[in-house]
């Protein structure tokens, strides 16, 4: 997608969906990298550094709506990117907004919500009325 030489932003310019992988060279607290992209749904680290994990988890969290710390003592994971209807799947941004598109959290699009007020006979019988018969 990106020629070799292209400019440093140009990763940035586009949201690039997958599966993919974006592979950036970087020196220093790679945060800053990160917080260009605009959002993203899943990071994946991979490191035994604890100190680091600690220190990047914390700088780049605002930036993505699941974050996968990958470890030789992991036995078992479904990996990174899966889908899982009670995980967040979505990022802050051009991410999704937070909200994954599978699962209860979903249906919140599909539906209006509404807070009445008013006597309790008059809220019952609204209620009544709004259900099936």
């Amino acid at each position: 997608m990106f020629a070799l030489g292209a400019p440093a932003g140009a990763v940035h310019a586009r949201e690039v969906f997958g599966p993919v992988v974006s592979i950036l060279p970087y020196s220093g607290d790679p945060a800053p990298i990160v917080a260009r992209g605009g959002g993203g749904l899943v990071c994946a680290l991979y490191s035994e550094d604890a100190a680091w994990l600690e220190e990047i988890v914390a700088h780049i969290a605002p930036h993505h709506g699941r974050i996968y710390v990958g470890h030789p003592k992991i036995e078992l994971s479904p990996g990174p990117g899966t889908v899982l209807a009670q995980l967040v799947h979505g990022g802050p941004g051009r991410a999704g907004g937070g909200e994954e598109l599978g699962g209860k959290r979903a249906l919140a699009f599909y539906l209006q919500r509404v807070a009445l007020q008013g006597s309790r006979s008059l809220i019952q019988g609204l209620a009544k009325a709004g259900t099936p018969g």
